[in-house]
């Protein structure tokens, strides 16, 4: 797969990871959530509650089902909430060095290997710049865009998750699904997984998550 579609496809399915912060007047629906859906979603608030920042290893791998082509990419996430907006900040290591950094919107990506910065204009989807971080904010925010239901409990990297199956509840949506592996213990997703109309996916895995390590200012810069 070409790697600068690949990294365009990563920007706009990666590193917009927060649907979840977004005010779009989407339909209401009357279906309630069941006690299991309602309980994962509780743990998700009380977590996000003394959410501040935090860091992970990132492993994203991308499936094009029709020519089953696998990508994989491995970095390092940076995530800190402020009052006035969020900053998300995404190093790729291997196979392509990239570091994108998402601050109050705005969106800067590096690529060391050709010394070039530059911000991309998203169009209708900068509202839509952290999507990436869809699951780390409120219950209420998740569910006035996406219909939430509770599907098992499964086992991540020998972490008991819940999993939790998201349904966008706009027809204009960029993902048709949207799949969360929830933390039992730590109220957050240690995996989500992208669905689009094509059938192909993206799944980004967390792994050494460290919250909370109130991460300097510096970090969400970036260094050439």
């Amino acid at each position: 797969m070409d790697r600068q579609r690949g990294w365009t496809y990563g920007l706009v399915a990666c590193g917009l990871w927060g649907a979840l912060f977004l005010s779009f007047a989407f339909a209401q629906t009357r279906e309630e959530p069941s006690p299991e859906t309602r309980k994962v979603l509780a743990l998700m608030d009380r977590a996000n509650q003394t959410l501040i920042d935090l860091s992970a290893d990132l492993k994203q791998t991308k499936v094009i089902v029709a020519v089953n082509d696998i990508s994989l990419d491995t970095g390092k996430l940076y995530f800190k909430k402020e009052k006035n907006g969020n900053k998300t900040k995404f190093v790729y290591l291997d196979p392509d060095p990239k570091t994108i950094l998402i601050d109050k919107g705005k969106v800067q990506i590096y690529e060391p290997r050709i010394n070039r910065l530059y911000s991309p204009d998203l169009g209708k989807n900068k509202a839509e710049s952290e999507f990436f971080m869809v699951g780390f904010g409120s219950s209420a925010s998740l569910t006035r865009v996406y219909s939430a239901r509770y599907v098992k409990d499964q086992p991540i990297n020998n972490q008991k998750t819940s999993v939790l199956e998201l349904i966008p509840k706009s027809t204009g949506a960029m993902f048709t699904k949207v799949i969360l592996w929830v933390d039992q213990v730590k109220g957050l997703p240690i995996q989500i997984r992208l669905y689009e109309t094509t059938g192909d996916y993206l799944t980004v895995l967390f792994e050494n998550m460290a919250i909370n390590p109130k991460l300097h200012d510096n970090i969400f810069k970036i260094k050439k």
